[in-house]
C-alpha cells in the first residue's frame, strides 16, 4: 500500500429509485492512508453512496474505478477482492456462531483449502485451519474482544457487536474500509475507543471511508469531509473548511441559519 495514493475514483455517479433521485451526480477520491467522511441530514444520500462504492447498488449512471480500471457494475463480492470491506448501518452478524467463528468468516478469501482436502482432514487443512485462528485471535485483540472469543455473538452487547463486525471486515485484509454509522447507538467511551482504532487503521495505510452522524466523532478523526444534501456534494474540504461553509450550514439548520 502507498500511503496517499488514490484508490477508488467516483465519476458523476447518480442513482435513481423510480422518480427519486437519491445520488446525484456525485465525484470524489478516497486515498490511502486517509479518512474520509460522508456527511449530510438525513436523506442526503450517504449510505446510497457507500451502497454503490462497495457493489450492493448498481449506479443508474457514472462511473465507479478502483486503482484507474473501471469497476461499475461489480457484484459486492467482487468488491472484497479488490480490496474493500465495509460495514452496515445495521449490525450483521452471524448471531448463533461464536465471536471468532463470525472473525473466521472475514478470513475466508485467505483460505486455499479445497472441499475434497478438508473432508479427509489433511495436515495442511490442520496447519490453515491454526493460522486462520490465530490471525482471527489478534484481530479480537485489537478490538478488546479477545476474552469474549468463545461466546456467540448475539450475547455481546450492541457496542462490541459494532466492533465485532469491523473486526471481522478488518481480517479480509482491505485497502479501503467503508464504516456506516459505526457509533450509532455507542457509549461516549465506546466512541473514544472506535475513533482510536479508525485512526489506527488510517495510519496502516489503509484508506478509512465513513458515514455517521456524531459530528464530534467525524470533525475530530477525518482528514476530508464530503457533505450531501439531497443527492448533490454541496461541499468537500476540511473538516474546518466544511464546518465554515455558508452551504453547509444552511442545509444542517435551515435557510435562516444560513442568511444570518
Amino acid at each position: 500500500m502507498t500511503t496517499g495514493a488514490v484508490f477508488l475514483e467516483a465519476h458523476d455517479v447518480t442513482k435513481r429509485f423510480g422518480g427519486l433521485t437519491a445520488v446525484d451526480s456525485v465525484s470524489f477520491t478516497m486515498k490511502l492512508g486517509t479518512i474520509k467522511a460522508l456527511i449530510g441530514p438525513n436523506g442526503a444520500g450517504k449510505s446510497t453512496m457507500l451502497n454503490m462504492l462497495s457493489g450492493v447498488y448498481l449506479p443508474t449512471s457514472g462511473r465507479i474505478s478502483v486503482r484507474t480500471v473501471d469497476v461499475t457494475g461489480q457484484q459486492a463480492h467482487k468488491f472484497v477482492g479488490l480490496g474493500i470491506a465495509r460495514t452496515f448501518q445495521t449490525v450483521q452478524l452471524f448471531g448463533n456462531m461464536t465471536v471468532i467463528e463470525n472473525v473466521v468468516m472475514g478470513l475466508h478469501t485467505k483460505c486455499k483449502t479445497g472441499i475434497i482436502q478438508s473432508a479427509l482432514r489433511l495436515p495442511s487443512v490442520l496447519r490453515e485451519e491454526r493460522m486462520v485462528f490465530a490471525s482471527a485471535m489478534e484481530h479480537l485483540e485489537r478490538v478488546g474482544l479477545a476474552d469474549r472469543a468463545s461466546e456467540l455473538a448475539v450475547n455481546l452487547p450492541y457496542g462490541q457487536q459494532r466492533m465485532l463486525e469491523i473486526a471481522r471486515a478488518m481480517a479480509s485484509s482491505p485497502e479501503m474500509l467503508m464504516l456506516d454509522e459505526p457509533a450509532a447507538g455507542l457509549s461516549m467511551k465506546e466512541t473514544e475507543h472506535l475513533a482510536l482504532f479508525v485512526q489506527e487503521i488510517r495510519d496502516s495505510g489503509i484508506g478509512v471511508l465513513v458515514v455517521d452522524h456524531d459530528m464530534r466523532l467525524i470533525m475530530d478523526i477525518s482528514d476530508e469531509v464530503v457533505v450531501l444534501d439531497h443527492g448533490k456534494k454541496i461541499a468537500e474540504g476540511t473538516p474546518r473548511e466544511v464546518q465554515t461553509n455558508p452551504s453547509v450550514i444552511t442545509a444542517y439548520l435551515g435557510e435562516e441559519a444560513g442568511d444570518e
